[in-house]
């Protein structure tokens, strides 16, 4: 059994029942799936959040973007502290993708226009 993961090791009264080699997922469990879905709808939560920031950037302006953002991924953040069912983790998950990528785009933009414009 592994011995190269047992070194230097004395085994006594050991019985393993089930040895496993190779991969061990098992993808009769829907728990597999659900870690691929919370990640591909965080992926998706972005698209919002840019298109708000873009849309918004220069009528709102950079700073209160940014401000405002960061309120709002912070209510997140506590909010999915206080919240106990899985639909309710991933839903304040997204929103606090969807905020937090606006406060990071107009931090872009405003790092951008720190520079002159012969500079750019």
């Amino acid at each position: 059994l592994w011995q190269e993961k047992f070194k230097d090791c004395r085994m006594e009264n050991t019985t393993f029942l089930h040895p496993k080699k190779g991969c061990h997922l098992n993808f009769q469990d829907e728990n597999d799936i659900v870690i691929y879905l919370v990640s591909f709808l965080g992926s998706l939560a972005v698209l919002p959040g840019n298109i708000v920031s873009a849309l918004f950037m220069d009528k709102i302006g950079r700073i209160r973007i940014i401000g405002g953002s960061m309120l709002v991924s912070s209510a997140c953040t506590f909010l999915l502290l206080l919240s106990f069912s899985q639909g309710a983790v991933i839903c304040w998950q997204c929103l606090f993708y969807g905020a937090s990528v606006a406060a990071w785009n107009g931090l872009e933009v405003i790092s951008v226009e720190l520079y002159p414009s012969s500079k750019r």
